[in-house]
Parts: structure tokens; sequence; C-alpha cells
């Protein structure tokens, strides 16, 4: 158990620099971008549109054209015409967010960054704040259209839910002095949080698996060009960054897919191996006993991931988690009996 955080800890910085060789460097070299052109990006038109880029523009060269391109690479994401593109920023989507609950959780319950939550209000507040800050922006993004005015601009809330960190903290800080306190205790709450994040992955993985079956399971519903742009290997198997073929410059939609796969391997990659962690060393702390043998475990962890993703997988490790300290917690209060 003592090599446990160790062996963690290189699993993720391994899945990190296969990160930087799979997102940042191959992006470079198959022409999508580099980090440098982030801050020299001067277009101002969609792309494959002739949609304007309109957005509230700060004076400040470098971070205008920052933003810019945030919003051309995620319109080529939300444009339904990418199809690749736009099955992989689906798939993302929903795992990003689940793991976002998931870190949201571990970070608040554990005072990191100053966040802290006491009392059972302060979780429902919480809650109310993640619809508020996170979910509505999402939303917002997804269904507005590109060339909306104002608040009423697909552009405006693709750039705001960048921020959705910032409107969750100053939601929750007004809504835990407004609303009453909710009925159950914290950790009930933190297992409200993880069955959340195990929908919101499930939902978005469930969809994006149902469009790769659709040809196989309901023949002739999608167009052929369709469906040859979601052929699995295509869309589960991204350009290896070690091979010849990364240097090879392709249009920006297809990089941006490829950036988008790659993407969902590592996060997804990393999230696991730190749940596992997290589960393991919990199990280690009760003298390795656990509810459910090792076995049962890795098959049920293993099924969640297939049928409703990795970021549910995560979820499920630490809803686990949470059985394995509360079966700690009432062998400790018979001990003291």
């Amino acid at each position: 158990m003592g090599l446990l955080r160790p062996i963690t800890a290189l699993l993720l910085a391994g899945i990190v620099i296969t990160a930087h060789l799979a997102l940042v460097k191959q992006a470079s070299w198959n022409g999508t971008f580099s980090l440098d052109s982030l801050l020299i990006y001067t277009h101002r038109i969609l792309p494959n549109t002739a949609i304007p880029i309109k957005l509230p523009w700060t004076g400040i060269p470098q971070l205008d054209n920052y933003f810019a391109f945030m919003t051309s690479f995620f319109w080529t994401t939300l444009d339904a015409r990418n199809v690749r593109a736009h099955w992989a920023g689906n798939h993302l989507l929903g795992t990003l967010s689940s793991i976002w609950l998931v870190m949201l959780v571990e970070a608040v319950d554990g005072g990191f960054v100053g966040w802290t939550v006491k009392g059972r209000g302060s979780w429902r507040a919480l809650g109310w704040g993640l619809v508020a800050g996170h979910v509505v922006p999402t939303v917002l993004m997804l269904r507005l259209k590109p060339d909306g005015e104002g608040v009423a601009s697909q552009q405006v809330w693709t750039i705001g839910r960048l921020f959705h960190p910032v409107f969750l903290l100053g939601f929750w800080g007004v809504l835990k002095v407004v609303l009453p306190a909710g009925a159950g205790s914290e950790t009930s709450s933190r297992r409200r949080f993880y069955a959340f994040s195990m929908l919101a992955s499930g939902f978005f993985h469930i969809t994006s698996l149902g469009f790769l079956l659709a040809p196989e399971m309901f023949p002739g519903w999608l167009d052929p060009a369709v469906s040859k742009a979601l052929d699995p290997k295509t869309v589960l198997v991204p350009t290896p960054f070690w091979s010849e073929a990364v240097v090879k410059k392709v249009d920006f939609t297809t990089g941006v897919a490829v950036f988008l796969q790659w993407d969902y391997l590592c996060s997804a990659a990393a999230i696991v191996v730190w749940a596992t962690a997290m589960y393991v060393e919990a199990v280690g702390k009760v003298g390795g006993k656990a509810v459910k043998g090792g076995l049962e475990m890795v098959v049920q962890t293993v099924a969640v991931g297939v049928l409703a993703g990795p970021g549910a997988a995560a979820a499920f490790l630490m809803l686990e988690r949470e059985g394995v300290r509360a079966e700690a917690e009432v062998v400790g209060e018979k001990k003291r009996l």
C-alpha cells in the first residue's frame, strides 16, 4: 500500500507526457494550432460560415485573439456539419462535466483552494450553484444560435462557459446564505453529487454510442456520409502521435477532432487512475477489508465505464469509497463501545 501513491504519480505523469505529445505537439505538427498562434489569431469569421465573430472585446490584442480562437475552436465542435468533431465534442463534454463534479466534491470536502463545506445548507447551495454556474451556461452554449445578439449569442456563452468555476463560486457564495439547510447528512450529499456525475457522463456517452451503433441497429436512418464519418475505427482511434502521419497537414475541423479525441482518452485515463487510487487507499485504511471483493469491483467498474463512460466509472469508484468509509466508521464506533 505504501507504493500506491508513487505508482499513481508515475502513471499520471505518463498521462501528462502523453497529453503534451498527443495534444499540444500533434496540433502544432498537423497545422491545427500552436500555443504561440493563439495570441496572434486574427481570423474574425467562424470556420465554414460567413458569420463574424462578435464578442465583448477587451482591447487587449492578445486576449481578444485568444478568445476569438477559442470561439472558432468550440464552434467547430458545435457545428453539426463537422460530424467527427461534433461527435468528439459531445462525447468529451459529458466526460469533462462528470470529472468536474467528482473533483469539485473532493476539493470542497477536503478544503482545497480555500473552499470548504460546512453544514447541509452549504451542500444544497453548492448543488444549486452548480446548476446556475455550470449547467445553465452549458445549455445556453449548446442551444443558442451563433449569430445571436448579446446574451442570446452562442458565441458569448461559448467564452462565458470558460469561466464556469467563477460563476459557480459566485452563486454558491450567495445561495449558501439565502437557502435553508436541506435534509440528509454530508455523506448522503456527496453521494448525490457522485450519482449526478454518473448521470452526466452516461447521458452523453450513451447518445454518442447510439450514433456509432445506429448504422447497425437502424440501417438507413443516418445519411451514408454521416455513417462513414462515424466509422468506429476513425472516431475511437485517433491519429497516433508517434506515427509518420502526424506531420501531415490536416484541415482545421479534422485537427480539432483529433485534438478532442486525444483529450478524451487522456482525461478518461487520468480520472480513472486517480479514482482507483483513492478507492484502493480507502480500502487499505480499513485493513484491506471492503464490502465487495476485488474481482467484483473490477467487473462492476468496467461495466459502468462501458455503459456510461469513464467519468461514470470514476464516480462509481468514489461512491464505493464512501461505502468503505461508512463501514470503517461503523466498525470504529463498535470498538469504542
